[in-house]
């Protein structure tokens, strides 16, 4: 079992394997070469893994309609079946380990190490008011005594957990001398479902700082009135399929607090980073990326819908809160998939010896 055990005053046991193979997952890789982070070949081979090695998974994972091999099944084989049956948590006090890109939008270069911290928040509390445990301040390379990939983000989390990931960035010897351009605007990263298994996996996060907001909503968004859409919320999400795969052409709906709101600004998130206006008149779908977003979300429920092409009743829904000022982020997929992980399943075997 790949654990990391928590007590009160022992803090973070080791348990888990010196490295962790799912590099070669197509989804994280995806996220990360989306965004100019490199791509399989980038990787030493010694870091790939071996996946006949080893029955353990990195989670909840995502199983092919007949027990055949995942990478060569459609990516839509899961509508329509019952939603899956997640594991009970173990007993005690078991913390594992969720795992995700976390990068400054601009520059793509990764924010561990640079003063990133996750707070663990209850979903329901959207400012997060009473946080579940204090900051957690994410190093780069290590959970615990796993490797992880340049530029993930890991961070440990109570198995079952399923509210959302607070990320941002305090640079307590810094402040001092940064402006108020360079402050980073909190983001927040709602679960799609409960934490399942010792490994989870996330999609890439961008971060940004207050002056590239700026400059980057009046560059994509000349009409954009500026003062409500700060004092208002962001929310961004990515689109996947039961693979874990993100997809085109898929029509992302948005209500708040149960109703449709007039007025927000809706974009599609291309590879290039570069946000493209989506006009009012026209339906929100999704392009190669798989990533969409909306400015002037006032602050409260949001309720994002996915449908596929000409189809009336949406194949995934999440909900999430958008905070005034804040980045929220969420993930669609098929209700299927029930856990948190969504980067599919993918055997865990120790790094080689060099």
């Amino acid at each position: 079992m790949l654990t990391i055990r928590h007590t009160r005053h022992a803090g973070l046991r080791p348990g888990l394997p010196r490295a962790i193979p799912w590099l070669s997952i197509p989804w994280l890789l995806g996220s990360l070469s989306a965004f100019g982070c490199g791509s399989d070949a980038d990787l030493p081979k010694q870091y790939l893994g071996d996946s006949s090695d080893s029955s353990e998974t990195t989670g909840a994972g995502l199983e092919p309609s007949d027990g055949g091999d995942p990478a060569t099944e459609d990516g839509w084989w899961c509508l329509g079946k019952a939603p899956q049956v997640l594991p009970q948590p173990r007993r005690g006090d078991v913390v594992v380990g969720f795992v995700l890109p976390v990068v400054e939008w601009i520059s793509v270069t990764p924010l561990v190490n640079r003063g990133l911290v996750a707070t663990l928040c209850p979903s329901a509390l959207f400012n997060c008011e009473s946080p579940l445990a204090p900051p957690f301040a994410i190093r780069d390379g290590l959970l615990a005594n796993t490797a992880l990939p340049a530029g993930a983000a890991g961070i440990p989390v109570p198995e079952g957990f399923d509210g959302f990931i607070k990320l941002d960035v305090i640079d307590v010897v810094a402040q001092s001398f940064i402006s108020a351009d360079q402050v980073f605007i909190p983001a927040s990263y709602y679960l799609p479902g409960p934490i399942s298994g010792d490994i989870s996996l996330g999609h890439a996060v961008l971060m940004l700082q207050r002056g590239s907001r700026n400059t980057l909503f009046q560059q994509s968004f000349p009409s954009l009135d500026f003062n409500t859409a700060l004092s208002s919320g962001t929310v961004i999400s990515a689109v996947s399929d039961c693979q874990g795969q993100l997809v085109s052409d898929v029509r992302v709906e948005i209500t708040v607090a149960g109703r449709a709101v007039p007025g927000m600004t809706r974009f599609v998130l291309p590879n290039s980073r570069i946000p493209i206006e989506v006009p009012p008149d026209e339906p929100l779908v999704t392009g190669a990326s798989g990533m969409v977003g909306f400015i002037g979300v006032p602050p409260g429920a949001v309720q994002l819908r996915a449908f596929r092409r000409d189809e009336a009743q949406p194949f995934g829904t999440t909900e999430l809160g958008a905070v005034s000022g804040e980045i929220s982020v969420g993930s669609l997929r098929p209700a299927y998939l029930r856990g948190a992980n969504l980067g599919g399943s993918m055997p865990l075997a120790p790094r080689p010896s060099p």
